[in-house]
């Protein structure tokens, strides 16, 4: 089911052969964890085959900062080991999700996930995953300015109420 807000139902996510990189970490460390993330990719032979898929479960402030629960996914092309910090996933599956496509300034997204928290309400839908957020955009094309381009999945409980 698609309605006026671009916002559809019952969709899925499915990738295969994925790394995770799940950990607390400050606001500061976001973009460093995750550079270590695909440099364990690239270390270990194997190539990133799809986009960056990130999820927040929570934040806290600790000691004056703000810390954040935060999974990064990336689809690799080739299983690798899991260690400590890093774990394979042979797959990764999100399925009765609602979903919307935000095209446009990085800094308005608020309003598309406005948008889809709004539709939930109304639809009494009772989310049971983290938001998942694909990132569409092209690290090097987001330092220009473009626009950006993402995806925005919630699972919700099948059982209607």
């Amino acid at each position: 089911m698609k309605n006026t807000m671009g916002i559809e139902t019952n969709k899925s996510l499915n990738f295969e052969k994925v790394m995770s990189l799940r950990k607390k970490k400050k606001i500061s460390e976001v973009q460093y964890r995750l550079s270590e993330l695909i440099n364990y990719i690239t270390e270990n032979g194997a190539n990133k085959c799809g986009p960056l898929i990130s999820a927040t479960f929570g934040a806290e402030i600790i000691n004056g900062e703000q810390v954040i629960d935060m999974e990064f996914l990336v689809a690799i092309d080739k299983e690798i080991r899991s260690t400590k910090d890093y774990s394979f996933k042979p797959l990764f599956l999100l399925v009765n999700a609602v979903y919307i496509r935000y095209i446009g300034d990085p800094r308005l997204i608020e309003n598309a996930y406005n948008n889809l928290n709004s539709f939930i309400s109304q639809n009494n839908f009772q989310p049971i995953t983290a938001v998942y957020n694909i990132n569409l955009t092209e690290e090097e094309k987001l330092d220009e300015g473009k626009e950006h381009i993402m995806d925005i999945y919630i699972g919700m409980n099948p059982n209607l109420p």
